[in-house]
């Protein structure tokens, strides 16, 4: 029975991953579902600009107010993509975790602290299939870090810091915020035309 769910679990998290993130190594033939460990983390630029005309992925600017277990509690700053939901000020946001199935998401939301300025790709727990949260902890009011995307850049003294770009294996880069704004802008421009 166990080896039936883990099936089960399985397959949901290989349909999963072929509607969201990067998923450049699963050059399938049509009708097979790519393998989920074959899922490529794309960069936040990426993500950005693979979701650009997505709703349900958001992109927003964020204070962190407290951690929560493997998660965050974000106070939000600025609505980027201008799809964020209205009547949301505060929320959770669920990152990486060892104990359930979501090992895909690939930001560890712990290396952030209490008032850290934060820059994210998000996606509501709803939108998430069964698997790729812990329902003893994660609700549905609350959001996670977008599935095989680095979802997650640190702003600090007008640099925003992280993968933002695919630099094959460099996980970290820095630039001016300013110049991160233009080439946000651009891409969402040019997704949206």
């Amino acid at each position: 029975m166990k080896l039936n769910i883990l099936t089960l679990k399985v397959i949901l998290i290989m349909l999963a991953t072929s509607t969201i993130g990067c998923n450049k190594t699963s050059n399938t033939e049509e009708g097979s579902l790519p393998l989920s460990l074959n899922c490529t983390v794309c960069s936040f630029m990426e993500g950005a600009s693979n979701n650009s005309n997505n709703n349900d992925i958001y992109l927003i600017k964020g204070i962190v107010l407290d951690k929560i277990e493997y998660g965050l509690k974000i106070r939000l700053v600025e609505d980027l993509k201008g799809n964020f939901p209205e009547n949301v000020n505060t929320f959770i946001v669920w990152g990486g975790n060892d104990r359930t199935a979501s090992y895909e998401r690939s930001d560890n939301l712990s290396i952030y602290n209490k008032q850290d300025a934060l820059i994210m790709l998000l996606i509501s727990i709803r939108d998430l299939s069964v698997v790729w949260f812990n329902p003893n902890v994660e609700k549905q009011e609350d959001y996670s870090t977008v599935i095989c995307t680095k979802s997650v850049l640190k702003l600090s003294n007008g640099y925003v810091t992280g993968n933002i770009f695919d630099y094959y294996g460099v996980e970290q880069q820095t630039i001016p915020y300013d110049d991160f704004q233009k080439k946000l802008n651009e891409l969402l421009t040019i997704k949206t035309d």
